[in-house]
């Protein structure tokens, strides 16, 4: 019984340093081979497209060029969660305010080739509800509504 337990112990030695050799046996990671390369385009090819107070998570541009972020749901944002750009440094919430209150943590959005945007609201990895898909048709005219056409929850035995 004594020898099953030292090879228990010499086996259970030998994975923690394998796995800590990977892991770098708690020394920071090596510096990037990257961090002394000059930048592949000059300052002058950006264009700065928006001046925000709080950063932008996700972002999604519309073939209409219109702009959609959402606030990092660990910044813990005022009641707005997801956003429209409306100029390079103002925003509204987005499709409305009302619809705010139904999202906990949105982090992942995109808009497909028929101008709907995706958002996923992963609660909290599940932690305050159901994960929950929605979908809502953009316009391409100013000042129409958008369509919120979609929610989808996930059963729990899902996501």
């Amino acid at each position: 019984c004594g020898v099953i337990w030292i090879v228990l112990l010499l086996l259970t030695v030998l994975l923690l340093y394998l796995v800590g050799s990977r892991l770098g046996l708690g020394t920071p990671f090596p510096s990037q081979a990257l961090d002394n390369m000059p930048p592949i385009l000059p300052e002058s090819a950006l264009d700065v497209v928006a001046e925000l107070d709080t950063p932008p998570g996700n972002i999604a541009v519309s073939n209409t060029n219109r702009i959609f972020f959402n606030f990092h749901p660990e910044y813990h944002p005022n009641p707005t969660k997801i956003a429209e750009l409306l100029n390079r440094t103002s925003w509204v919430p987005f499709p409305s305010l009302e619809f705010q209150k139904s999202i906990i943590t949105c982090l992942s959005m995109r808009i497909d080739s028929n101008s709907r945007l995706w958002l996923l609201d992963f609660v909290q990895h599940g932690m305050a509800g159901s994960p929950t898909l929605y979908a809502i048709q953009l316009t391409k005219t100013p000042g129409q509504a958008d369509t919120h056409y979609l929610n989808y929850s996930f059963p729990a035995n899902v996501a």
